[in-house]
């Protein structure tokens, strides 16, 4: 069991700081990573949800779930803590 979690905890610190969503941000173009920012520092009047759906819906591949996204936008994933 102990070699189990250790090496659950290896993969923890390789992944420490990291953020799918903000890895994805930073690899956008200059005019999308801007306008991704004016969302972000609206967080609170985006609907998250209609958001992640219109860029599903057009095409945009994400490299996360909803719920992922969701934790980013709002403030909530590792690599804002």
């Amino acid at each position: 069991m102990l070699e189990i979690l250790e090496t659950h905890i290896e993969a923890a610190k390789r992944r420490e700081g990291r953020c799918t969503v903000g890895a994805w941000v930073d690899s956008l173009d200059e005019k999308n990573k801007a306008a991704f920012a004016v969302l972000e520092a609206n967080k609170t009047t985006v609907v998250l949800k209609d958001l992640y759906n219109d860029l599903v819906a057009a095409g945009v591949q994400l490299p996360v779930k909803s719920t992922q996204f969701y934790a980013h936008m709002k403030g909530a994933c590792q690599c804002q803590k």
